[in-house]
């Protein structure tokens, strides 16, 4: 009957469903049970958790796609939910910008997914954490490949290259 507690066990049982082959049952069993749990609680940290989570799994089912899983509608509902739930100044604000930048770019809107790329990665650099650095980089990086985007891929590049790779997940 504690929600919290149930939550709190869901979110590590999605991930390792995940992590073990089974992304489909872990985005249709698990992570959808831990965020509603969570969301019925009013707890966002957790709810956050779930959605990011889940954007994991999708990038492991995405693995074994034909085409671009970013354009999904339950990759699109699960970015979305990441948005509303990320709290500002957060580790978890620049991921939810990160997936919501790669659907963005997936649809085409490569302004606004570039802008949320480089959001994430101005705060990335303000928290200085290394991993959520690398992880908005990858995605600028991707989707930046217009000509007047060539100096500011370099100085990225080299950033990275002089950054340690400590902790990278």
């Amino acid at each position: 009957q504690d929600k919290e507690k149930r939550c709190d066990l869901l979110l590590p049982l999605g991930r390792v469903v995940d992590y073990t082959g089974q992304p489909r049952r872990a985005l249709d069993v698990e992570l959808p049970q831990a965020f509603a749990l969570a969301e019925a609680i009013g707890d966002r940290q957790r709810a956050s958790r779930a959605c990011l989570l889940a954007v994991d799994a999708l990038s492991h089912l995405g693995a074994a796609f034909t085409g671009p899983v970013w354009t999904l509608p339950e990759a699109v509902q699960w970015a979305e939910r990441a948005d509303r739930c990320a709290a500002p100044e957060t580790v978890e604000r620049v991921q939810a910008d990160v997936v919501m930048g790669r659907v963005r770019c997936n649809k085409g809107e490569l302004r606004e997914g570039l802008a949320l790329y480089r959001r994430a990665l101005d705060l990335a650099r303000r928290l200085g954490d290394n991993d959520a650095i690398w992880s908005a980089a990858d995605g600028w990086l991707e989707w930046s490949f217009a000509p007047q985007h060539a100096k500011e891929r370099l100085h990225l590049a080299e950033e990275l290259m002089a950054s340690s790779r400590a902790g990278l997940r």
